[in-house]
């Protein structure tokens, strides 16, 4: 009788949990299932599925949809739909029936027969009706450039690119995103707060061949097309807003970051889960202003937007100066392998902080931005008065050097006159020398010379950029660059992580478009810009102001004509007559 209790309990344990599995595999069915592909020529006028998005929080949720047709434009193909069901509101009213397609849509897969034919992508705005147009997932897996190819370094197969540096550990489960989750890539964000700037979707499939991979949006999401590096977290729906002309999802970065987008197209995004990309630390304080220092502190992901990105921030701090204020400015750049840069002046000198990160931290030149302190000091109105005169009035030789005496004359309503003694080279005699703010040199400065030493030391000479600088250029006699080669388009689909049928031929790279790799372990991503003959800029001499109450703007140029020691001392002789008799 024991026996036979003993047998018929683990019978019962047996089914129970024989039931248990066969539950849990019908409940993964649909995402098991959505790793297969149905090819867009499949897909045709009638057809009914169902699709993934998150409404609320972050689990995604069913809505349906119906195929009304498919558009065929050569390269891009769409599958047009309208969307029913799924989750209603408090009044219990459909919620995509409300608020039609929502922004933050874009991934999300749609299935028939749980296979996935694409991710929404493209919806209008003011429409009766909760339709939208579909990128078919074989555009997204495809399509990719060349540069995917010998570019990316977070390719299937390569390790895990993280940094202690920056604060980030891979979480254990790190793989955590799913088909129908949202997340946000964040161009700039801060780890203290809900701050992400960048765009927020849903993701469209795992790779099945590797889950590190996956793919998502549909459409592009950055400025750039092609290779990137721009971190991204699992998100959070905090609520969906419905709206008349184009309803939103607000979106939160949740959680620790997971990876990196690696690839951005006008199809969709590739993100790869644990890739570390690099990024700026960006500490910005405001003093004088209120009772203690406002202080923040932003990263910034290395994007072509970078420049943009930090000039948008730093104007959104300087609106928090009351308008009875000016501001200085004084900021700081550290850069690897190469000494610090340091300048102060006026609020706008913070437009010359994104021309120089985006100088700085070229994604294929070292050295690269470690980190930027930027501190904006409230202080009384400055007086403008702009250069109208810039004269020689004596120029000598003595003693190998040329002694210099010009008058400055700058006004606006009101005027005043400044009489210099400056001593340069003989090499710059019949020179074209310069008289110009510290802000137009800095200008010509990172214009024309690439990212070394020199430029940082010219530039930590005119740290003053409120001053008055001499200075010597030959630009114009330098040859202009050569036009940036364009890469060839291809969409290959030989790499690991695609899968679906290719959309054509592979394109080979032409041998002269591959850059020369450098064998250096100190260049991001193993690649180097060789930059043309640099022009040469020489800062002669630093002139202030008579306070520091004043700006001065605009500039002059001088010639340096030598003037003949005994040409004024001496009298003109007569000129002697002569008479002619006929």
């Amino acid at each position: 009788m024991v026996r036979a209790s003993i047998s018929r309990n683990f019978l019962r344990f047996l089914v129970l949990f024989l039931s248990i599995i066969l539950i849990t595999f019908i409940a993964l069915v649909p995402y098991l299932g959505a790793q297969e592909i149905m090819p867009l020529n499949q897909v045709k006028p009638g057809d009914r599925g169902y699709g993934l998005t998150v409404f609320s929080g972050e689990e995604p949720e069913r809505f349906d949809f119906e195929v009304l047709d498919t558009l065929d434009y050569g390269i891009t193909k769409y599958i047009v739909v309208v969307l029913s069901g799924g989750p209603t509101d408090e009044n219990g009213v459909e919620i995509i029936k409300n608020g039609n397609v929502f922004g933050g849509m874009s991934g999300s897969p749609l299935y028939i027969d749980d296979k996935i034919i694409g991710a929404i992508a493209i919806t209008g705005q003011f429409l009766k009706k909760p339709q939208a147009l579909v990128t078919p997932i074989e555009l997204m897996v495809n399509f990719k450039t060349v540069a995917f190819d010998f570019l990316n370094q977070y390719l299937d197969g390569s390790p895990d690119v993280g940094s202690s540096e920056y604060g980030f550990t891979a979480p254990d489960n790190i793989q955590q995103l799913k088909a129908g989750d949202s997340y946000m890539a964040c161009e700039v964000w801060d780890d203290n707060s809900d701050l992400c700037s960048g765009p927020g979707g849903t993701v469209t499939m795992v790779n099945p061949e590797n889950p590190k991979i996956f793919y998502s949006l549909g459409h592009s999401g950055l400025g750039q097309n092609g290779i990137v590096r721009v971190p991204f977290w699992k998100a959070e729906v905090v609520t969906m807003m419905p709206s008349i002309a184009l309803s939103q999802k607000m979106l939160k970065k949740t959680g620790p970051m997971l990876g990196a987008v690696i690839f951005n197209g006008p199809f969709g995004q590739i993100a790869r889960f644990g890739a570390m990309p690099p990024y700026i630390p960006f500490t910005i304080k405001i003093e004088n202003n209120f009772k203690g220092t406002l202080e923040r502190k932003h990263l910034f992901a290395y994007t072509p937007n970078l420049g943009m990105n930090i000039s948008r921030v730093l104007s959104g701090m300087k609106r928090l100066i009351d308008d009875a204020f000016d501001a200085d400015a004084e900021i700081r750049m550290d850069i690897s392998d190469l000494p610090q840069i340091y300048f102060r002046g006026t609020s706008e000198e913070l437009s010359a902080v994104g021309s120089m990160a985006n100088i700085f931290s070229d994604y294929a030149v070292i050295p690269n931005i470690k980190n930027i302190t930027a501190t904006l000091k409230a202080r009384a109105k400055y007086e403008v008065m702009e250069l109208k005169k810039a004269e020689i009035e004596n120029v000598a030789e003595n003693n190998g050097k040329l002694d210099l005496k010009i008058t400055l004359l700058a006004g606006n309503g009101k005027f005043f006159t400044n009489n210099l003694s400056i001593t340069v080279d003989k090499k710059y005699l019949d020179k074209t020398l310069r008289i110009a703010n510290g802000r137009e040199v800095a200008s010509r400065i990172l214009s024309s010379l690439g990212p070394s030493e020199n430029t940082v030391t010219l530039l930590n000479s005119i740290a003053d950029r409120n001053s008055l600088y001499l200075y010597f250029t030959d630009t114009e006699d330098v040859p202009k660059p050569p036009e940036p080669i364009t890469l060839i388009i291809s969409t290959d689909s030989g790499s690991k992580s695609n899968i679906g049928p290719p959309l054509m031929e592979k394109t080979a790279l032409a041998p002269e478009l591959a850059p020369e790799k450098e064998k250096d372990d100190n260049l991001a991503g193993g690649w180097k810009i060789q930059h043309p003959k640099t022009p040469i800029i020489e800062i002669l001499s630093k002139i202030s102001f008579p306070n520091n109450n004043y700006l001065i703007s605009g500039g002059k140029d001088i010639v340096l004509t030598l003037t003949p020691p005994d040409a004024e001392s001496q009298p003109q002789q007569k000129r002697k007559r002569k008479f002619w008799v006929f």
